[in-house]
């Protein structure tokens, strides 16, 4: 595991970080690392910076056209961030799931928020890890009626093989009113 307050002078061109977190040099040596380390895999922790442009651009693709269910429901990605993600789900009338009052139905919006919260554990790695649901909990606070909504995911705590999120569902047109509210565990296989 690399620690980000490491000194520089610790890398050089042909230093690289091997899969166990560890730094090693041009010949695949491993280098000791002495002090503690406060996260894998070297990423840096401030809450909020942005995915490289390559990867946001993989992550993009693969959340809006990569994925059938996710390309069925017309998600698209309006941010990608160190630990967070938002979504929105533009309203159609084949994804009611009350057809008095036109509102959701309930597994689109969970979709919505497992679906928010994997790709938001997902960004505090590489578009090469495997992310998968082991729990999640939905609670509908309102119905969604006729309306696009956007779900806001960010990680609570972050392991090395599993990251939990909290994220919160609202109306476009009506942020202010939380339509649902999702808790979600993560199963990560580091690439």
């Amino acid at each position: 595991m690399l620690n980000p307050a490491l000194p520089p002078e610790c890398f050089d061109d042909s230093s690289s970080i091997d899969r166990r977190g560890g730094i090693t040099d041009g010949a695949h040596h491993r280098l000791p690392i002495t002090r503690r380390s406060a996260r894998p895999y070297g990423r840096p922790a401030k809450e909020g910076s942005t995915v490289n442009e390559i990867d946001l651009n993989a992550f993009r693709e693969l959340i809006e056209e990569g994925i059938p269910f996710n390309r069925f429901l017309g998600l698209k990605l309006l941010h990608l961030g160190e630990r967070q993600c938002r979504l929105l789900l533009p309203f159609r009338e084949e994804l009611v799931g009350d057809s008095r009052r036109k509102a959701l139905h309930g597994g689109v919006i969970s979709t919505l928020i497992d679906t928010c919260g994997g790709f938001a554990v997902w960004s505090a790695g590489s578009i090469g890890d495997r992310i998968s649901t082991i729990d999640l909990r939905v609670d509908y606070l309102k119905p969604a009626a006729g309306t696009d909504i956007v779900a806001e995911s960010r990680v609570k705590l972050l392991g090395n093989r599993v990251g939990n999120v909290h994220t919160v569902v609202w109306a476009v047109d009506e942020p202010e009113a939380v339509l649902a509210e999702g808790r979600s565990v993560y199963n990560i296989r580091r690439s």
